[in-house]
């Protein structure tokens, strides 16, 4: 596992702190129980699904140049 970085993202009376860590597995994605997630799934960095958010295609984007250790604005 690799840390990528970490990001805030500040506004309407919110403050959060992201953490994106990259790693590698053959397994099947399991999402975890949760509220906010309803399924995961593995797409390749050039073919990423529609309404895919800019944050994370630009983080994305940082990990295909070789970027690490960051912080930055989501």
């Amino acid at each position: 596992i690799q840390f990528l970085g970490l990001y805030d993202r500040f506004g309407k009376g919110v403050s959060n702190y992201i953490g994106v860590f990259v790693g590698e597995t053959d397994d099947e994605p399991q999402p975890p129980r949760s509220l906010e997630i309803a399924e995961a799934r593995f797409f390749a960095t050039n073919a990423l699904p529609p309404g895919t958010d800019e944050g994370s295609r630009r983080r994305i984007d940082e990990y295909v140049r070789g970027e690490r250790s960051l912080y930055r604005k989501w």
